[in-house]
């Protein structure tokens, strides 16, 4: 199907091709929400809020920096490490489990997505290829690919999550009563690059135990082993107008 047309080579193995593919999908991506909107968002920007705002969200912040810090040498960090970073004593039980993939949760407008702005923008400063895409989107890609021929077809679009260097996905809290695909595909590239230890950060309004129910066991049981989990509580940022009555 793709004859007479150029396209990065299919070969997993080769340095350039996945680059290429790597390039065309953060220029596809790169106006899709967070980047468009969140640009300017820094972890100097998260640093400057009044400190009643940043209560309950300390431990995320120090985590995702940690996750850029530790990323560029492809090292992993443990929850002790977290704490340590922050200039606290790590709380008894604190462990020592080195994982390289974060999921932040909480309730909607605590800061988890201008986190992981800051987390890529950080990224894209330091020249690192890096993905963000919401799971809705995920979903949606895949779907739109079925019964395609050509370049990128099915198989094309869910590689390119699986292999991303950095992938961030959001708002990975959709209903999934039913939806068996969407289960299957979201379990495909979790367990992919968790499996082959790619860095993945994830944002879901889920608790650790409704994920489970909404995304399966099989899913939640991996992220679980391989990613931090970290609560944002507190204050929320997003600033709503009142209605005006």
């Amino acid at each position: 199907p793709a004859f007479g047309r150029l396209f990065p080579c299919p070969n997993p193995e080769c340095p350039k091709g996945n680059a290429l593919k790597q390039e065309a999908i953060q220029r596809r991506y790169k106006s899709v929400g967070l980047l468009e909107d969140y640009r300017d968002l820094t972890f100097a920007t998260f640093d400057s809020l009044p400190l009643e705002e940043m209560t309950g969200k300390l431990l995320a912040r120090y985590a995702m920096g940690l996750f850029v810090d530790y990323h560029a040498g492809g090292r992993w960090f443990s929850e002790v490490d977290i704490y340590e970073a922050m200039g606290v004593p790590a709380p008894p039980g604190a462990s020592r489990h080195l994982k390289n993939s974060i999921v932040l949760c909480g309730e909607p407008g605590t800061g988890k997505t201008g986190l992981v702005a800051a987390t890529i923008n950080q990224e894209l400063k330091l020249k690192r290829p890096a993905l963000y895409i919401r799971m809705m989107d995920v979903i949606k890609d895949i779907q739109d690919s079925y019964g395609r021929e050509e370049h990128p077809t099915t198989k094309d679009v869910i590689s390119g999550f699986q292999n991303a260097a950095l992938l961030a996905i959001d708002e990975m809290t959709i209903h999934n009563d039913r939806a068996t695909d969407r289960l299957e595909k979201a379990e495909d590239i979790i367990r992919y690059r968790m499996g082959r230890q790619l860095p993945t950060i994830i944002t879901t309004n889920h608790t650790q135990e409704a994920f489970v129910k909404a995304w399966g066991i099989r899913t939640a049981d991996i992220l679980d082993a391989k990613a931090h989990w970290i609560e944002l509580t507190g204050l929320p940022l997003r600033k709503y107008n009142r209605t005006i009555t």
